[in-house]
């Protein structure tokens, strides 16, 4: 491009300019303005589609062992290619813009010097022009799209929040239901062990007495025997 322009000044400089000469300078600004849109367009949409394939083919309610995983990173990344896809549709309704203002200039200088000499240099503004709004109505409807996948993203990241929740409350209940269960069995052992104990002081009672008695006859016992 710098060389071409190179040429062109100098080419310029060497002879009598016509009125039409300062025409191919435009031309080349436009061709390299016009260069490489389309294959950065198809990178976003690249970018676009991987979140897409994740937020359209992800599985709800039961998980699935080779499912896709959707974070909030995929909501960030969403949110710089809606930036940049923003930005794009800004730089090309300009740069349409300045290709309507040089074909309005063409026409007004046509009318000056006759139409045959600047019919190819309106031909170049006006594909230049209809290319530009091209890329603009395909950026759009990346944009209308890219509104759609993360209204997906979101909801997957709160259905799976709420699934999460559901899971952590079940859990807590389940939890809640078998310390109930081992705090009645403890209370029910407790029970046993007073019962036990109370049996154990009577058994205690009766020895008592038992060896009492005993000692009462022994004597007697002994007497009998001498």
């Amino acid at each position: 491009m710098e060389s071409r322009l190179r040429d062109v000044m100098q080419h310029m400089e060497q002879i009598n300019q016509a009125a039409t000469d300062h025409l191919d300078l435009h031309a080349l600004l436009v061709l390299a303005v016009m260069a490489n849109w389309r294959s950065y367009i198809n990178y976003l949409e690249g970018l676009l589609s991987e979140v897409d394939e994740k937020a359209l083919n992800s599985r709800v309610g039961s998980t699935c062992y080779l499912d896709y995983t959707v974070t909030f990173r995929d909501a960030q990344d969403l949110e710089l290619i809606r930036r940049k896809l923003l930005k794009t549709s800004m730089i090309l309704r300009s740069n349409a813009d300045v290709g309507r203002s040089l074909h309005r200039y063409i026409n007004k200088l046509g009318k000056a010097i006759g139409p045959d000499e600047i019919l190819s240099s309106l031909e170049l503004f006006d594909q230049y022009t209809a290319n530009l709004e091209m890329h603009t109505r395909i950026v759009d409807s990346l944009l209308e799209r890219l509104t759609g996948t993360s209204k997906l993203i979101f909801h997957i990241l709160a259905y799976r929040h709420e699934e999460t929740s559901l899971a952590t409350s079940t859990a807590i209940c389940n939890n809640g239901d078998q310390i109930k269960k081992l705090t009645e069995q403890a209370a029910t052992e407790s029970d046993l062990m007073i019962v036990l104990t109370r049996g154990m002081h009577n058994d205690s009672k009766l020895i008592k007495i038992l060896t009492f008695l005993a000692l009462l006859y022994t004597p007697a016992s002994l007497a009998a025997v001498s």
